[in-house]
């Protein structure tokens, strides 16, 4: 069943007994508590449970090894980019169409330059790998063959409800909690004791946490790469081979 807007407002004032009270605002402030509520348990859920909403979005470079995140996602809120989950590279030009290559991602940002070979040599080695700067995603070295079809798998922006929108299907296993919070809210306001909601909000939310740490972790290759030709980083000419 559908969980919309008004659902979760009508709850949240049951709960502080407030359903005939103009004590708040349907119009702005209440959608606001909402959101600022669903946004933070986003990210909790997320931290725990990312698989649920990644996004794909299938993208292709010719003459330049670097995309705008923005151009890649659109203008939809509910497909903006929030944090990247991985990239492949397909080697056929046809996304789909097996194998997919995982493109790993640089360590750290120092790792960009790490198999530089004076000035003006730049960065160089056959292992493609990707870097997020600011509003782009680039395919590091410049000087390997970037050019190719790619898929960026990523998790979007937290929703926003409205009339419109209702609380995604994947969040609402926690309907109770956004409500909790939402109630916790009105009842800051009207400065009445918190105590124990705020003790069990704290332990639906550790009911997450936990979750997290107790699921089996999905084991990750580590690539077997040989360096040769010059110490650390991509290694020159005969450096990282995946």
């Amino acid at each position: 069943m559908a969980v919309s807007l008004n659902d979760i407002i009508t709850e949240a004032r049951q709960a502080t007994n407030t359903l005939n009270s103009g004590f708040f605002d349907d119009t702005v402030e209440l959608p606001g508590y909402v959101n600022d509520e669903l946004s933070d348990l986003y990210d909790r859920v997320v931290g725990s449970y990312e698989k649920y909403f990644i996004v794909s979005k299938n993208f292709t470079l010719t003459s330049s090894n670097s995309i705008e995140l923005a151009t890649l996602t659109g203008a939809d809120p509910s497909e903006q980019f929030y944090k990247e989950v991985g990239l492949d590279w397909w080697p056929s030009g046809v996304a789909g169409t097996a194998p997919a290559i995982t493109v790993y991602p640089i360590g750290t940002y120092e790792d960009r330059n790490y198999g530089n070979v004076g000035v003006s040599v730049g960065m160089f080695g056959p292992a493609r790998q990707y870097d997020l700067v600011g509003s782009q995603l680039q395919i590091l070295p410049n000087t390997v063959p970037f050019a190719g079809v790619y898929t960026l798998r990523y998790i979007p922006n937290a929703p926003t409800l409205t009339n419109d929108v209702n609380l995604p299907v994947e969040l609402e296993r926690w309907k109770k909690l956004l409500i909790l919070k939402v109630t916790k809210r009105m009842k800051d306001k009207r400065e009445q004791d918190v105590t124990s909601i705020s003790t069990e909000i704290a332990t639906q939310e550790k009911r997450i946490d936990d979750a997290a740490r107790h699921r089996k972790k999905e084991g990750k290759r580590i690539p077997n790469r040989v360096r040769s030709g010059y110490p650390g980083g991509y290694g020159g000419p005969n450096g990282w081979w995946l």
